[in-house]
């Protein structure tokens, strides 16, 4: 390998303790002041607050975890929709593609992604992941929060389902 016209050998390459000493002195140091730029509005990153922790909790969760639970604090919203809180460090539509499942006593709700307006006007047990919000109707159209079963949610870690039946 050349470097600025010298040949260098891949083993001169490796960090010493002395470098990574040196890294967590000068990451000691740099951190508290980038925070600071952060918080006084010195600099933008170009996300939000929700966004950067959502992206902080993906990253240090480990991998295979996935995010599961019951929907609780189910609210009407208007027409066939309902909303309930979502896990926050969930990936939502509103940041990329949302990988969450629903079930209404362990059947799987859908179809996924739809408009918030398809869901109000068409539910069916269609639903939405948007930034903190799940967005679901129930599968008659019925109120989730006096029709007697139970809406749990899951985070798929693999592919999206439709990708996997497309192989």
């Amino acid at each position: 390998m050349s470097l600025a016209g010298r040949e260098v050998r891949p083993s001169a390459l490796r960090a010493g303790p002395v470098d990574w000493l040196r890294f967590v002195v000068v990451s000691a140091y740099l951190a508290p002041i980038g925070l600071f730029l952060l918080a006084s509005g010195k600099i933008a990153i170009g996300i939000s607050p929700r966004q950067l922790a959502s992206f902080v909790a993906r990253a240090l969760r480990r991998p295979g975890h996935a995010t599961a639970g019951a929907l609780n604090g189910i609210r009407a919203e208007k027409g066939y929709c309902y909303v309930a809180r979502a896990p926050w460090a969930a990936v939502s539509d509103s940041e990329g593609r949302s990988r969450l499942r629903l079930w209404e006593n362990d059947r799987p709700l859908g179809p996924a992604h739809c408009s918030h307006d398809a869901v109000r006007r068409d539910g069916g047990g269609r639903f939405s992941h948007w930034a903190t919000w799940i967005y679901f109707s129930a599968s008659d159209n019925s109120d989730p929060r006096v029709n007697g079963r139970t809406y749990r949610y899951a985070e798929e870690n693999g592919e999206d389902e439709t990708r996997r039946g497309a192989q």
